[in-house]
Order: C-alpha cells, then structure tokens, then sequence
C-alpha cells in the first residue's frame, strides 16, 4: 500500500527505475565511500554507536549473540561487526553501495556480514530473525513508509529492540529544504552538483556537496512528528524504549527542534496483524501548508515563497538562477554544514549574508524577496 500523499516527493524522476539507489551510489554518500571505510571513517562510525549503545545502557559487549540488521552504505554494518555482533545482515537500495561493500568485506575475510541490494518497502524480510535493527536515517526516503516499517517490525522478534532516526517535522531546516525542493527538478541534479563543486570543492568539501545532494535530490523526503512515529510503532507491537532529540513536543519550534529525532523502540507484542492499515504515517507533513504558524515572519517568508514559486513555475526565470537561489536556501536551512571562510554564492549580482544564523527567518526573508525583485519584473 503506497503513501496517499505525494508530500516530500521531488518531482521530475520519470525515467529511472531506482532513483535513490542512483542518487545514493552516485552522487550523495557514494562520492566519498573510501573515506568512510578508511581508518578515520571508521573510528568515526564506532564512536557514534558506541555512544548510541550507551544510551541504550548498553556495551559493545551485549552485542555478543545478537544477530543486527542495517540499512545504509555498509559502514555501520562493519562497525556492528567489529563491536562483536554475532551476524549482521546489510541491506541497501544502491547497487553501488551493496558492491562496494562486498567487494570491502571479501577483501576484509569478514564471514559474518552479508550485503544484499534489495528495497525493503517490497522484499519480505525473514520474520522474527533480528535483535537490533538499526535505521539511522532511512525511513523517510521510502517510498511507501508503511510498507517499510511492517516489513522491519514483523523481521525484529520479540523484546528486540528497533532504533529509528526519521527527519522530524516541525525544524527550521526542513522548513526550508521543502522551500528549495518545491523549486528544483530531478532533472537539475548534474547542474547544481557542478555549481555546488565550482563553489565548494569536490575534494576539499566533498561532504558539503553530498549533503547538498541529500537533501536537496533525494526522491523521497518524508517529514513526520513524534506523535505519528509512536502511533505507529504501537500498531506494530513496540514500545518506546529511548530516545534522543525528541523535546519540544509541539508542532513546531524554529529555534529549538532538531531536524531529526531518534526513537528507539522494544518489541512487545508478537500478535501482530501486519495486514491492518497503519493510517498514522499514510501522511507525512507538509512544512508549507499543514503547521498552522503563529509568527508573522514566517507566514510572510511562505507568502514569499508562493510568490518565487510562481515566478519559477511560470518560467520567467533561468535555471541557473533557480539553482544559485536553492544553493542559497540550502546555506540558510544548514549554516553548520558550512566551515566559515567557503564562499556563498557564484553569483555576484545573487544576495544572501555571509554570517548567517541558526533559524535565520530575516535572512530567510531577505533572500526570498531579493530573488523577487531580480526576477519579478
């Protein structure tokens, strides 16, 4: 059963049979795949999920015994491995990735990892065979999110525990990135890639344009509250365990709510009817049009945008513009993403501050009706 709504698809991939796949294998993560399994890569992968066992109160030494699932490039499948997981069974929609990994592991004489290239939303897992099962920033680029979860829900047995990192609704940065995602097409993918490498480097700040690259092209980019993820794992049969980044609990707040939140959730039930609808994320949120915004800057910044979006739709505008302008947003939903010192935009006649703030509304403003008055006339 497909997501009813179309909320958080980009439009313009028509022609290509697994576009995220592609997207991840070729222009986001993939562009910097020897980093993340070389040495530094991988102390970097081990420190954070030691840290995220030990908020589960956990050791790398409970992972002895366990049998892990994980979804992504491949490196913290390794590290699951390396921390003393019995068996850890990797799974990606890349085929890049998944070759990579498995020439990586043959090569390693790693026995006890697997890798599989496979979309989860539609390949039956085996039922209760895992422990941990580790999505760390997976869900929301499915393309059904119920059929993702059923799937992974009915392979976790009971008592194990599920770790869910999703891109919550409610942040500035999303805010934004929905903003940049309205205006720009599939079909812009090679374009703005080389603009961002004409502006920021492919080699020297290669993390800044694959970071571009997943948030701007990914196919799928579905946004969800906290109250919609726990409604739904209660349906599944878990029950929270843990969590990070979760506060505030409101719809929404700007300067304070993370753009991701981690849930991790234990499997209680094993009485689970996985072909009864799981209604509550059928509707991923719109950051444009389903929050009901108190603030005035913000519902002038979305009168703003309405009004560049019409301007871009009715093409009075050069793709090479809209493109400066959605690197643009991107520094303003994201100023830690960029070191101080990277230049802005290549553009000179383009306005966007230099020094911009967390949450920044006013330069979020400026820009918007900036672009206005350039291309308006």
């Amino acid at each position: 059963m497909n997501d009813t709504s179309d909320t958080g698809r980009l439009s313009g991939y028509t022609d290509h049979p697994n576009p995220t796949g592609r997207l991840y294998g070729n222009y986001s993560f993939g562009s910097f795949r020897t980093w993340m399994f070389g040495e530094e890569g991988i102390a970097h992968s081990k420190k954070v999920i030691i840290d995220d066992l030990a908020t589960l109160n956990m050791t790398p030494a409970d992972l002895a015994g366990m049998r892990v699932l994980d979804i992504g490039i491949g490196r913290q499948a390794l590290v699951f491995h390396l921390l003393g997981a019995n068996e850890v069974d990797h799974f990606d929609i890349s085929n890049e990735h998944v070759n990579f990994f498995r020439r990586y592991i043959a090569k390693h004489n790693i026995s006890k990892v697997t890798s599989t290239q496979a979309d989860i939303t539609r390949v039956p897992l085996t039922t209760a065979r895992y422990d941990f099962v580790y999505l760390n920033g997976i869900i929301q680029h499915f393309d059904s999110v119920e059929d993702g979860l059923k799937n992974l829900a009915r392979a976790t047995r009971t008592d194990g525990l599920l770790w869910l990192y999703f891109y919550r609704s409610g942040s500035f940065k999303r805010f934004v990135v929905e903003m940049l995602r309205e205006l720009i097409d599939a079909s812009d993918l090679e374009q703005t890639r080389d603009m961002a490498c004409a502006l920021y480097g492919c080699e020297r700040e290669e993390k800044i344009v694959s970071q571009i690259m997943d948030d701007v092209f990914v196919p799928f980019a579905r946004l969800f509250s906290v109250d919609q993820i726990l409604e739904t794992m209660r349906l599944l049969g878990f029950a929270p365990y843990s969590s990070q980044k979760a506060d505030p609990v409101g719809p929404y707040d700007h300067h304070r709510t993370h753009h991701s939140t981690i849930i991790i959730f234990r499997k209680v039930r094993r009485d689970v009817d996985y072909e009864t609808p799981v209604t509550p994320v059928r509707r991923p949120i719109s950051q444009l049009r389903d929050i009901p915004y108190r603030e005035d800057i913000i519902n002038e910044n979305i009168r703003a945008f309405e009004a560049v979006r019409t301007l871009v739709h009715d093409r009075h505008v050069g793709r090479d513009a809209v493109i400066h302008l959605c690197l643009a947003l991107h520094r303003i939903s994201s100023p830690t993403y960029y070191p101080g010192g990277q230049p802005v935009l290549g553009d000179p006649t383009f306005f966007i501050d230099s020094d911009i703030k967390l949450a920044d509304h006013d330069a979020l403003k400026r820009t918007l009706s900036d672009f206005i008055e350039r291309h308006g006339a």
